[in-house]
């Protein structure tokens, strides 16, 4: 009896070509995928989709930003040279700068960082401190006083301190909203406008203040790549702040307190703990 042609077509040894099996193996190489040679680039297609997003989520910020300054820029130096007269603690400020100009001893209770700013302002467009403040009301247009040049100084630092807060929010994770009413608070704040359009101190010791936290958020930040060049950066820059804070108004002590505290619970919970 023959066997079934089913057990002999199951028995029979099988023989390839070698031109069979290479094509096989040509097969089989096509249908593995080679996996990335490095890591960024398994990512690239998911970095292409997720990257428009972040780009415009970026871009609302720095719009806002953009709008806010230019505000700030406008409520601060409209009309800044009204009234043309001495007005309020202009008679003590003026003063000192036009003292510091005459190289003139004086003595003030404040420290000396913001009046010397005001006798740069005056020294830049070459007033020689003639005149001394000395009544609330006297012209600044009969005594030939730079006055518009004088009060331009606190309005820049005025105008500057509230995108300043702005980015201290942005930078501290806040959302959109968020930080444009912390800057519209600041932006529209009736008081903070009026002291910056005059020759006080009050507009250099906020914007020193706000520069310290904002240094000192960004400073933070860094906290996991301690001894780095932007760490060493933002710990200078955090520093610089508050000795202008101090050096303006013994008041800016507070400011010292606030980011001490800060320090103290970060050292007292450190991140890794």
């Amino acid at each position: 009896m023959t066997p079934p042609e089913s057990v002999l077509t199951s028995t029979r040894p099988t023989m390839t070509s070698p031109q069979v099996r290479q094509r096989q193996g040509q097969k089989e190489k096509k249908a593995v995928t080679p996996p990335p040679s490095r890591d960024g680039e398994s990512n690239g297609i998911l970095k292409d989709i997720e990257l428009p997003e972040a780009v415009k989520s970026e871009w609302d910020y720095k719009a806002t930003l953009a709008i806010i300054t230019i505000l700030a820029f406008i409520t601060r130096f409209w009309g800044i040279g009204h009234p043309n007269e001495v007005v309020f603690d202009e008679v003590h400020f003026g003063k000192f700068a036009s003292y510091y100009l005459q190289r003139t001893y004086f003595f003030d209770v404040h420290p000396p960082f913001g009046k010397l700013l005001f006798a740069l302002m005056g020294w830049f467009v070459g007033y020689d401190g003639h005149f001394h403040f000395d009544n609330i009301g006297d012209s600044y247009i009969t005594n030939k006083v730079p006055y518009v040049a004088f009060r331009a100084m606190p309005a820049l630092l005025g105008a500057l301190t509230v995108p300043t807060v702005f980015l201290i929010m942005w930078e501290s994770g806040y959302t959109l909203p968020a930080a444009v009413v912390a800057a519209g608070l600041v932006l529209f704040d009736n008081a903070h406008i009026g002291q910056t359009r005059l020759i006080l101190l009050d507009a250099t010791l906020v914007y020193a203040m706000s520069m310290s936290i904002l240094c000192y958020v960004r400073f933070y930040k860094m906290r996991h790549e301690p001894f780095s060049q932007k760490w060493w950066k933002w710990l200078l820059l955090t520093g610089v702040a508050l000795s202008c804070v101090i050096s303006t108004k013994y008041v800016g002590v507070f400011s010292f307190f606030t980011i001490g505290s800060a320090v103290a619970i970060d050292l007292w919970d450190p991140p890794g703990r």
